[in-house]
């Protein structure tokens, strides 16, 4: 009788779309900044117009900074581009935000963070999915060292 009851409840719940799924535990994932630059050495990353190579990570408490060398394809300076990121997670999904970008030294006008965003922050993200992708994460925490995600 007992068993009946149970299926009875489980078969309406069904008919009803309520999800009976047992609950997920929370799992960390954590990668170091030794890794993540590890993993960056050597690649160049072409855009339309330039080629991003010498690209490293500094973790720092809250947020990363990349810096990367911007060749233009056709002529032109290599230029020295520093974004600081500060991760933001909504709807289970991490989205990285530019918190200041300079190019040279110099703080990046609007048109130059537009392509810094393009540039790097798209390969950022499409690089840190590789962690946690398909997951939903409940928090991101960046130390000096790591970055760590909460994912379900």
């Amino acid at each position: 009788m007992k068993h009946a009851s149970r299926l009875v409840i489980f078969l309406l719940c069904l008919m009803l779309g309520i999800a009976v799924v047992p609950a997920l535990a929370s799992t960390t994932v954590t990668v170091t900044e030794t890794q993540i630059n590890t993993l960056y050495t050597g690649i160049v990353i072409p855009t339309t117009n330039y080629n991003v190579s010498n690209i490293s990570a500094d973790l720092q408490p809250g947020k990363v900074v990349i810096s990367a060398s911007i060749t233009p394809k056709i002529g032109g300076a290599t230029a020295i581009g520093k974004l600081t990121l500060k991760p933001i997670v909504s709807g289970g999904k991490v989205k990285w935000s530019i918190v200041s970008a300079t190019l040279n030294g110099a703080p990046a006008t609007g048109s130059q963070m537009t392509q810094l965003n393009t540039m790097i922050v798209s390969y950022w993200t499409m690089f840190m999915n590789l962690y946690y992708s398909g997951k939903t994460v409940s928090s991101v925490t960046i130390s000096a060292t790591t970055i760590s995600a909460v994912i379900n």
